[in-house]
């Protein structure tokens, strides 16, 4: 009779134990999606991981504080993914400043406040804005996919975020300053050179003027010849990519931004190896207004103390510019 009644008590010992366990698997699955988190109005109704959705507050070294602020492309209803910085010791929401509005190149994601640039403008009493293309990289975290990205979805992209974050309480909307790298700069001077009287300058870093692929140096002979898809460098595109280039003569295009650019490049850059005079002679002709800095020793990319060290120089221009000072 013992041997059975502990038989007994031993089955439902397990039992209670394994239900313990099994409730506790399922309450830590339940805590491990927690952070998809219904998104904060201003979302539009849409989830996003708790980090990436609006009002998501992040502070750096150095003073500096990132607001995450989404913007929807209403062209194609996508949700951009974007932060605004601001440097602690300087803002105050009652006031207004400068904006810099940053645009990545190619396969990449948008800079955060270890990028020079983003340091150097808000030590200036700017705020910044920095942002994912729709499916402008592998890691961006806003919506839309690499096969339906081109420099057209991209202006577009653009043309969205300095729309609503011009309308911002606490931006300046006359000094609005673009700056783009790489593809990146393509896409911000042809957005400048389409609406020169929301910009007030333009900052341009390896510019990617020589990557258009149009009609004139395709290895396709049509549009229709195109691919569905495509492998160019590291990312698969669509189509789109290359049909939006087709008619796309960007020097011919961004000759109708006549104020102040301020061009810079690494001495070492192997992907844009461009002089002054073909700058000034091929984006502004007749126009003292294109200013070009060749960075010794950098490439393709500037590490930080790179884009700080330019800041003299990029102070001059937006004070030229109207925009500081």
């Amino acid at each position: 009779m013992v041997k059975q009644f502990n038989s007994a008590v031993l089955k439902k010992f397990v039992a209670v134990v394994f239900a313990l366990l099994l409730a506790f698997a399922m309450l830590i699955t339940m805590s491990a999606c927690a952070d998809e988190e219904p998104a904060p109005s201003g979302d539009g109704g849409k989830k996003f991981p708790a980090a990436e959705s609006d009002g998501w507050k992040q502070t750096y070294n150095g003073g500096y504080t990132s607001i995450v602020r989404r913007v929807e492309n209403e062209e194609n209803g996508n949700s951009i993914y974007g932060r605004i910085f601001t440097k602690d010791d300087i803002f105050d929401e009652s006031e207004k400043y400068p904006l810099l509005i940053m645009s990545h190149g190619y396969n990449s994601v948008s800079m955060d406040a270890s990028n020079g640039m983003v340091q150097y403008a808000l030590n200036s009493g700017m705020v910044v804005y920095t942002f994912d293309f729709c499916g402008g990289g592998k890691m961006s975290k806003s919506e839309g996919e690499i096969t339906e990205m081109s420099v057209e979805t991209e202006i577009s992209d653009l043309e969205s975020v300095i729309n609503a974050i011009s309308a911002l309480p606490y931006v300046d909307s006359s000094k609005v300053v673009l700056f783009g790298h790489s593809f990146g700069g393509l896409v911000s001077a042809l957005t400048s050179a389409r609406h020169s009287s929301q910009i007030a300058g333009l900052i341009l870093h390896a510019p990617a003027f020589g990557g258009v692929v149009n009609k004139d140096n395709s290895e396709y002979s049509s549009i229709d010849e195109i691919p569905e898809t495509v492998q160019n460098g590291a990312l698969t595109v669509g189509k789109i990519f290359y049909a939006d280039m087709w008619e796309l003569y960007p020097y011919e295009e961004i000759k109708s931004f006549d104020k102040y650019v301020y061009i810079m490049n690494g001495s070492e850059d192997r992907d844009q190896t461009p002089t002054q005079d073909a700058y000034n002679e091929r984006t502004v002709p007749a126009s003292p207004s294109c200013e070009m800095h060749i960075v010794e020793g950098a490439g393709h990319d500037f590490n930080a103390s790179q884009y700080l060290n330019q800041g003299p120089d990029l102070t001059a221009y937006l004070t030229k510019a109207g925009v500081l000072g």
